[in-house]
């Protein structure tokens, strides 16, 4: 085991029993920044260049899992890495176990037993991941839905909360119950996509978060050859879908007016 706190460190997965595409955390979480992003992740074989900034942030998480690692062994000094398989026993305390479903792959930092019964007997798991920053952003309180997401599939009863661990070590609490509600659509879509029976890549529309892409480069190249609407400061998706509308309108009117206007003269 290296360590290293996985949920923050993603890689491109694909069963080898089925070759199906494997939706991780990551993919989940870019389809929210933008769903370019998490077509490109499932389907391009150019990943792109990780900005600086995000390796930055994921050493923090490592020496942050470190610490917190070692606070788990002075609580807990039998903890050891475990295995789908500990699931089922029902120990106070596991780290890092990865949690499958189907398609679905969330690798987990720490699971907490709880008496809310399960699949699994009179307990069940509840989800804490290790994040390199001060505060939580809503991308990780995210990925902290997706690990209860998988977690609640696997053991057949979805954790009522989850925690985030801080750059601080402060600890903040994040309600699942929203889990299904809003991962399930998010998960569709990617599994149209993976599996190809949709093949259309979303829209480019650029927003704050390309600063920080790694597929930055090639989305503003093309997007300046298509002169997107999106290039112009603070315009808002909804923004653009008006002005794509009105121009439509303006071009299905256009002949119209001329032709009138030829009729007079």
């Amino acid at each position: 085991m290296s360590g290293y706190p996985p949920i923050l460190i993603w890689r491109p997965q694909i069963s080898q029993d089925t070759m199906t595409q494997i939706i991780t955390h990551e993919i989940v979480v870019a389809c929210a920044q933008c769903p370019l992003k998490a077509f490109l992740l499932l389907r391009s074989e150019d990943q792109g260049t990780q900005h600086e900034y995000v390796r930055l942030i994921e050493e923090h998480a490592r020496r942050n899992w470190i610490r917190y690692l070692d606070i788990i062994k002075q609580e807990h000094p039998t903890v050891r890495f475990g295995n789908d398989v500990d699931l089922t026993i029902g120990k106070d305390v596991l780290i890092d176990v990865p949690l499958t479903f189907r398609d679905l792959k969330a690798d987990s930092c720490v699971l907490y037993k709880t008496n809310q019964v399960s699949s699994f007997g009179n307990f069940s798991y509840t989800p804490t991941i290790i994040v390199g920053t001060h505060q939580i952003t809503k991308e990780q309180k995210l990925a902290l839905l997706f690990v209860g997401y998988v977690l609640g599939k696997m053991q057949k009863q979805l954790p009522l909360s989850g925690t985030i661990v801080g750059a601080d070590s402060q600890t903040h609490k994040v309600d699942l119950d929203s889990a299904d509600r809003t991962l399930e659509p998010i998960v569709d879509t990617l599994r149209r996509w993976a599996d190809g029976s949709q093949s259309t890549p979303p829209q480019i529309i650029l927003n704050k978060h390309c600063s920080l892409c790694q597929f930055q480069k090639g989305c503003l190249d093309q997007a300046e050859k298509d002169d997107n609407l999106s290039l112009l400061d603070r315009i808002t998706t909804k923004k653009i879908r008006q002005y794509q509308k009105k121009a439509f309108l303006q071009s299905l009117s256009f002949p119209i007016f001329s032709n009138r206007d030829d009729a007079e003269n």
